[in-house]
């Protein structure tokens, strides 16, 4: 049996390259492709869908509570919302069977800034 289940996703964008996403199983490390999430209008209260590339995960997240945090400091502005919900999907581990999560606790967040 799976001892731990954690996914972890973030997408660093540096020059346009590097993407990181992976996820942890017992204690392996899996890269499971480049992330693409489905940001409702509402992301603080609507669902968010998050699948990767070459069907590595497929995962919705329902919030239940939102940390949101608006900055105005005349030459920076920041918007940073984060939500804390529940995953339920599949994450396809390499080599192994699907992995089905139903209802697991987490968080996801967006952030906008301009300066």
């Amino acid at each position: 049996p799976r001892s731990t289940l954690f996914p972890y996703t973030t997408l660093f964008r540096s020059g346009g390259d590097g993407v990181e996403s992976v996820v942890w199983v017992d204690d392996r490390m899996i890269a499971v492709g480049a992330a693409r999430f489905e940001m409702p209008h509402a992301p603080a209260s609507d669902s968010w869908k998050v699948a990767t590339d070459g069907h590595g995960l497929s995962m919705s997240f329902d919030p239940c509570g939102v940390h949101d945090e608006r900055k105005n400091w005349v030459v920076l502005r920041s918007r940073f919302v984060q939500p804390m919900g529940e995953f339920s999907g599949q994450i396809y581990a390499a080599g192994d069977e699907a992995l089905q999560l139903e209802r697991v606790p987490g968080v996801v967040e967006q952030q906008h800034v301009a300066w």
